[in-house]
């Protein structure tokens, strides 16, 4: 009797359900994108960023980057192209689609990246580099090298002198709060020894903007080598704080009379 008590018990617990295996959490990201082209490509598609179920518009300028995208989705944001599916709608109109044109890899540290396209006009793809534009990394009144060649990249700016290895950023440690009028020297340390100077000028530098300076490496002739672009991001708000909001006339629509009238006296 004992022995068939037991049996039942095992039974029983043998019967119980087990307890459900804890799901595996699918990493997500959360990240300001901003995109440029490096130049346009021969023919420019229409650009999306998906993010979910949605598709956000992407419509970037070459060397000017976007506003931000606010970007919440998976480690890998995809930029999809707009494209003909070869078949036609029951009026006789093309059918399009989308298609993955570019991926992003995102890191967890990532929260305000520029994300710079770069055509390959061969097979009608895109080459994508990402750079830090978050403030902290890059404050006003500074100046970043983003590096995407091959080589070793010099710098020297105002007397000052940096190093940017290939695929790495630099920034010159110098920091300019007033307007300055700087000479700039960038050239190439190449895996041979040989130095080549890729640019040399003059620029303007302040604390109310930011400068972003590529060096980019393509096939080619050896002048054509290496091709460099900058970016001057201004700050909105030079002084460092954003103006209140103005309390909107009409109810939204157009400005108060005091607004018209202080417009008025000011065009006399």
């Amino acid at each position: 009797m004992p022995l068939l008590r037991l049996c039942f018990a095992l039974l029983c617990l043998g019967a119980l359900p087990l307890p459900a295996a804890d799901t595996p959490k699918v990493e997500s990201r959360h990240c300001a994108l901003r995109f440029a082209w490096w130049n346009f490509p021969r023919k420019v598609p229409e650009l999306a960023l998906q993010m979910g179920r949605e598709r956000i518009p992407v419509s970037p300028n070459p060397m000017s980057l976007s506003n931000p995208i606010d970007y919440k989705g998976e480690v890998n944001a995809v930029l999809l192209k707009k494209v003909t599916t070869g078949e036609t709608e029951k009026d006789g109109k093309p059918k399009f689609g989308w298609v993955p044109y570019a991926t992003i890899a995102l890191s967890p540290t990532d929260t305000d990246m520029g994300v710079l396209l770069i055509p390959n006009e061969a097979d009608d793809t895109c080459i994508t580099r990402t750079f830090d534009f978050g403030l902290e990394a890059f404050p006003y009144g500074t100046l970043k090298l983003v590096n995407f060649s091959r080589a070793r990249i010099a710098c020297s700016l105002d007397g000052a002198v940096f190093m940017t290895e290939p695929g790495q950023t630099g920034q010159c440690p110098k920091k300019f709060e007033e307007r300055t009028t700087a000479s700039i020297a960038v050239a190439a340390l190449e895996a041979d020894g040989q130095q080549r100077v890729l640019y040399s000028t003059k620029v303007i530098l302040n604390r109310t903007f930011r400068t972003l300076f590529f060096i980019i490496e393509k096939s080619g002739s050896e002048d054509e080598r290496y091709q460099s672009q900058c970016i001057l991001d201004v700050n909105p708000y030079p002084n460092g704080v954003p103006p209140p909001p103005s309390a909107p006339g009409n109810n939204g629509k157009g400005s108060s009379k005091a607004e018209t009238k202080a417009s008025a006296k000011s065009s006399k």
